[in-house]
């Protein structure tokens, strides 16, 4: 999860829009290329054209591609943003050196709707003349957003990543992947560590989260899409519902995040130490000496088994509906 923050940025579909489109913006040019031809760093295409329209603004992919030639260790910085909205997704970076090729993957979560946004970068490399870099902004427009409805589906962390589990339907458990990490970043992302208690307005869900900074923890609020498991910062059109504000200095966390406690509501177990209700009666729980097992409690007081992970651990869970 890249959340733009840090950026991870933090950190946030429907899309891989049309073809790839030759897109030639900010082109760099440098001395020392290899094979006769002078060395480069040009944006080759996107699967953004210029000026595109009617972008799915839920969620989806974003990819640039570029070709860097006579240059090393290429670096940068991608993302995609609507006025002061930033898309919240990894940009994430596939180099090829063998064929001078360099592409970012972006993902991204919840950005406004019918709205003029930009997919834009600047990526850094060097050879023996020195740095160079090539910058591009690709403008576009998003579509109207689609409402999100779900549930109940269990969402919680597992080995501080999100999970997400309809029970009702019996589908398996889908998890987060893990979240990337630029090398050239010395810090990593911040983890999260606790489920909000309400929704926002778009149904996504609040997501507490710890980072470190040179002056020490970081406190961060993100929105979480259990449908597509991917983070989006909250912004002036989905903001963070009362009672879940995040405050840095010094590290606090408003009254619904529930943070003191392993659940909301009375534990089904003297040694639970994270639960929700089901909401039939029960509890999805997990005992403090077999962290790695996630269990249900039905109202009956039958427990079962519904998922181990050995060597990982449960953590802050909810059931949500909307």
């Amino acid at each position: 999860m890249r959340q733009r923050h840090q950026t991870s940025a933090p950190l946030r579909g429907a899309l891989r829009a049309g073809a790839a489109a030759l897109v030639s913006l900010m082109t760099a040019c440098g001395g020392g290329g290899g094979g006769g031809d002078a060395a480069s760093m040009t944006v080759q295409g996107s699967s953004l054209g210029q000026g595109a329209s009617g972008l799915n603004p839920d969620s989806g992919t974003l990819t640039v591609t570029l070709r860097i030639h006579g240059f090393q260790d290429p670096r940068g910085t991608v993302g995609a943003s609507c006025g002061n909205v930033e898309a919240a997704g990894p940009a994430v970076p596939d180099w090829n050196a063998a064929q001078e090729r360099l592409v970012y993957t972006v993902t991204y979560d919840g950005l406004p709707s019918n709205a003029s946004c930009k997919l834009y970068g600047k990526v850094q490399a060097t050879n023996a003349t020195g740095p160079n870099t090539v910058e591009w902004s690709i403008p576009f427009t998003t579509g109207a957003s689609t409402p999100m409805h779900y549930g109940p589906l269990l969402v919680g962390l597992l080995g501080r990543r999100p999970f997400v589990l309809d029970f009702q339907a019996g589908t398996p458990m889908r998890r987060a992947a893990p979240q990337y990490h630029d090398p050239s970043v010395q810090r990593p992302p911040p983890e999260p560590l606790w489920f909000g208690t309400a929704l926002s307005t778009s149904g996504r869900i609040p997501v507490a989260a710890m980072g470190s900074s040179v002056g020490g923890p970081l406190g961060f609020g993100f929105l979480f899409n259990p449908l597509t498991l991917q983070y989006a910062t909250p912004s002036s059109f989905d903001a963070l519902p009362a009672g879940h504000e995040v405050s840095f200095n010094p590290i606090g966390f408003g009254n619904g995040w529930d943070v003191n406690n392993g659940g909301v509501g009375p534990a089904p177990t003297p040694t639970s130490i994270a639960w929700t209700a089901d909401g039939q009666g029960g509890w999805f729980y997990v005992e403090d000496a077999t962290a790695d097992t996630l269990r249900r409690r039905s109202a009956a007081g039958v427990s079962t088994v519904v998922h181990q992970q050995p060597g990982e651990r449960f953590g802050s869970m909810r059931v949500f509906s909307r």
